[in-house]
């Protein structure tokens, strides 16, 4: 039984009598009840400070021009935009000249896996329904809703594609359901997606850098396939499919670059431990997808190939993520000397952190 001279604090007590109650005598002391009623409000009141700490990113922060273009306020935001738009693509009717290449059984499997992925119902996250949709609403800067509202146009573009490329390597609807059914249970896909969702609930700070290992490191499946599609391809002049990757991957670069920009910004930025972690998680993530899900080995591509692949990508990603963050630090320049040196702190720093070459489980 609890009596006034107990040592356990109000709130302890609070505990202990909604777990004992067949203990409690029917007479309760009340007196300390306020000094309860305060801990519970002082507890609400320090969740609702940290439910609403992001206010404070003036990226968050309502802005009553808005909705008006001109002048424009962030020059580098609206430079990217451009650069995005500039790359503008769509999916023809059909892909010209892919008769042109002979795919053996295995080169069409792998193809298969590869689009059946991208395009598998439960790809939301992967190639549209992800970041985007969610930093449209919440930002307010104007110059940053042009950028992700024109993502998301570009995001059903590559949807699209990856949907054709499916059309053109299966011959029913059947096959492409049956061939869904085996993709979306590779415990490495899975995986993906897993740890796209998992960032809903983070900080706005989080999801940006979640945001740029996506579109940095996750994608990194068009590379291969267009390095692959290059040397297979070498006889002839131009292609249209190659031509098609590689502007998926300047999309996905430039949104990857936005992505570090809208970092450098923040003015409560993530530690830089909780990035290199981040960045390292996605890019083990990619390395497994890459060996399991892609099933790279049906057209002879080696894991040490892979490995360098996502060694330097995650490289180029800590480069544009650090050295805009540095540079955000310090005042404008044009000097070309100075902005090396800020390229070569990153290089030290992605040094520093093992990083020359990745370090995976010896299981890999």
């Amino acid at each position: 039984m609890l009596s006034e001279e107990d040592p356990c604090s109000p709130m302890k007590k609070l505990k202990i009598l909604s777990e004992k109650q067949q203990n409690v005598k029917p007479y309760l002391d009340h007196s300390n009840l306020p000094t309860i009623k305060e801990k519970l409000t002082e507890v609400k009141a320090t969740v609702e400070t940290n439910e609403n700490r992001e206010v404070t990113e003036h990226l968050l922060e309502d802005a009553p021009g808005k909705y008006v273009i001109f002048p424009i306020n962030h020059e580098d935001m609206w430079r990217m935009y451009k650069n995005l738009v500039d790359n503008f693509w769509s999916v023809t009717e059909t892909i010209q000249d892919l008769e042109k290449l002979t795919f053996t059984y295995n080169e069409k499997q792998f193809m298969k896996y590869f689009s059946s992925i991208f395009s598998s119902p439960k790809s939301s996250g992967l190639v549209n329904e992800n970041f985007a949709e969610e930093f449209c609403k919440v930002i307010q800067v104007t110059e940053a809703k042009f950028f992700y509202g024109h993502q998301l146009f570009i995001q059903n573009i590559h949807s699209e594609m990856y949907n054709k490329l499916l059309t053109n390597f299966t011959d029913s609807n059947e096959e492409r359901e049956k061939l869904f059914k085996i993709v979306e249970n590779f415990d490495s896909v899975a995986k993906k997606r897993e740890w796209i969702e998992k960032w809903k609930n983070t900080s706005f700070g989080e999801q940006l850098v979640a945001s740029s290992c996506l579109h940095g490191l996750l994608f990194s499946s068009l590379e291969l396939i267009c390095s692959w599609l290059k040397i297979k391809t070498r006889t002839i002049l131009s292609h249209e499919l190659m031509d098609f990757f590689e502007k998926m991957i300047l999309d996905q670069e430039l949104q990857r670059d936005f992505s570090c920009l809208m970092i450098s910004h923040l003015r409560n930025k993530p530690s830089k431990e909780k990035i290199l972690e981040t960045i390292n998680q996605a890019a083990k993530l990619e390395f497994d997808f890459l060996i399991n899900g892609l099933k790279s080995d049906l057209v002879d591509i080696e894991p040490e190939e892979i490995i360098q692949l996502i060694d330097r990508k995650t490289k180029e990603l800590k480069l544009r993520m650090f050295s805009g963050m540095d540079e955000k630090k310090k005042a404008p320049t044009n000097d070309i000397a100075d902005k090396k040196n800020v390229e070569d702190q990153a290089d030290r720093e992605v040094s520093k952190e093992n990083h020359q070459r990745l370090v995976f489980d010896e299981d890999f």
